[in-house]
């Protein structure tokens, strides 16, 4: 994984960026998912199932405690919204701050790596 994250750094911004988060590994059922949330640029890598995702450009990001499965339909009626339905070996790049929120249509499994830009990090 070391050197893929290192390859990845390279390839999203060479010196922008100053380190990968370690993967984080998730497992959902159906209708579980993330409220409408933010935070630093993330690869999202589906292993199995399936998954639908709202994405909305950082400025008009916001963040929700609702569960996503009680306010879908809502969020999918927003200006700007951006619907994407992902597949098993699907990798999606979510921009930074970009505001997104998930939900399972089949059990899942996934694994996310977010990036933290150099300018995040104080010297």
């Amino acid at each position: 994984i070391k050197y893929y994250a290192e390859a990845l750094l390279t390839l999203l911004g060479g010196d922008k960026v100053a380190y990968a988060r370690y993967p984080q590994f998730g497992i959902g059922p159906r209708r579980a998912g993330s409220q409408m949330h933010t935070h630093h640029a993330a690869l999202n890598l589906l292993l199995c199932g399936r998954k639908r995702w709202l994405l909305l450009p950082s400025r008009y990001a916001f963040w929700s405690h609702e569960p996503s499965v009680s306010k879908w339909k809502a969020w999918q009626q927003l200006d700007h919204v951006i619907e994407i339905e992902q597949l098993p070996g699907d990798v999606l790049y979510v921009p930074e701050f970009w505001g997104h929120a998930t939900l399972i249509e089949e059990d899942a499994s996934t694994v996310a790596i977010e990036f933290i830009p150099s300018l995040s990090v104080h010297a």
